[in-house]
Formats: C-alpha cells, structure tokens, sequence
C-alpha cells in the first residue's frame, strides 16, 4: 500500500510538471494522456495552480451570448470560427478554432494584411492532416470538409460593417468551397464566443508562465 501510494504521488507530480510545461492547461495534459502520449501521469486530488489563480484574476473575463453550438454537423473542422488578436507590441495572432472538438490552430502575423496568408497556410495544413484524423475518427477517406467558418466584421474580412462587398478573405473561403458567415452587427461576438474563449484562454496560460518564471507581467503585455 505504502509503494501504490508513493506511486500515485508520483505520478500526480508528473501531471503537475506537464501542466506547467503545457502552458498551465490542464486540458492539453488530459488530452495527451488520452492518446498514449503521456502514459507515467494521474490528475491530482487538488489541482489547484496559484499561477493560474493569479493570472485569472489579472483578466479580463467577457460575457457571451448567443448560440455557439455546432449547427447539426458532428464532423471535426466542418465548422469553424476565425478573428484576429491584437494589436501586440505592433503584431498580430491570427487564429481559428473547430467548433466540436476544440482543436485550434494558431499562427503570429505582423500585420492584418497577412490574415489571408494564414488561412491559405491553415488550409494547405487542414488538406495534409486531415486523412489522419479521419483515421483518428474511424471515418472514410474525403469524409473531412472545410464547410462553415464564423467569424467577425472587422476590415480584414468584409469591407465595412454595412456590406456584403466580397475581400481576398471571403474570395479564398468560396474558392475552397467555405460558406463565410460574418456575425450579425448588433451582436459582433456571438457568432465567435469559442474562438474569444480561446484568446481569454491562451491570454490567462500566458499570464501564469510568466508569473511561475517571476518575470515582471508589464514588460510582456
């Protein structure tokens, strides 16, 4: 009994190291160790973090209405949310997220201009990847689709907020088969509550590294 308990120990303290080396998400961890990846781990009784305690409250937390849910379709990528992040320090982080399962994609750019860019490097990566989650899923070859992407007004997408007059963006989602879904205008987020929840997400796991290494959170943000 003694020697289980030492073990159990163990691996709680592995989980908590794989917990800090993968940016304070408790998520990516669970999720490695369901594939195999992370095998010698257990989730701890307390898995209380004071980095991520901290990090939460030096947040801000939005509010999100609306209806998020996947629109009838189960397959991973058929329906997807897009935005922007930034300005950081002059850049910009443009990022999608796949509405059923979670996965996101996440790419720097140094000007919105190269949003476009990103989604053309996010498709080519989406059309090289995609037979092997069909064979993660059990799913026939071609099952996978790019279908629906939501995603926000802003000038990187539509021309202004009261058109419908076509840019690159929308141009290369119809060219690659992708029905592009603007949000309403009177209510800007809640077409997109699960990519903003990604950037409060990967906003929150970067407060807590840097308040784990003591660095000084002003000279970062």
């Amino acid at each position: 009994r003694v020697a289980a308990e030492a073990n159990l120990r163990r691996k709680m303290d592995n989980w908590r190291r794989a917990h800090e080396v993968l940016g304070h998400r408790d998520s990516a961890v669970a999720d490695l160790h369901r594939r195999g990846i992370l095998r010698d781990v257990a989730r701890p009784l307390n898995s209380y973090c004071h980095h991520c305690a901290a990090a939460d409250e030096s947040s801000v937390h939005f509010s999100h209405v609306g209806n998020t849910s996947r629109g009838g379709s189960d397959l991973p990528w058929a329906i997807s949310e897009f935005d922007l992040w930034g300005p950081v320090n002059g850049e910009y982080v443009f990022g999608i997220i796949d509405r059923g399962t979670g996965e996101s994609w996440v790419q720097p750019i140094p000007t919105k201009d190269h949003a476009v860019r990103a989604m053309e490097a996010f498709i080519l990566w989406f059309n090289a990847t995609k037979r092997e989650t069909e064979m993660e899923f059990d799913l026939a070859p071609g099952t996978l689709r790019l279908s629906i992407m939501h995603f926000d007004r802003g000038g990187e997408n539509l021309a202004s907020n009261t058109t419908t007059k076509e840019t690159k963006m929308i141009t290369l989602l119809r060219s690659n088969g992708i029905l592009p879904l603007p949000n309403s205008t009177s209510t800007p987020q809640s077409g997109t509550a699960k990519i903003e929840r990604l950037w409060h997400d990967l906003e929150r796991s970067a407060k807590a590294q840097i308040y784990a290494a003591r660095l000084q959170l002003r000279k970062y943000l």
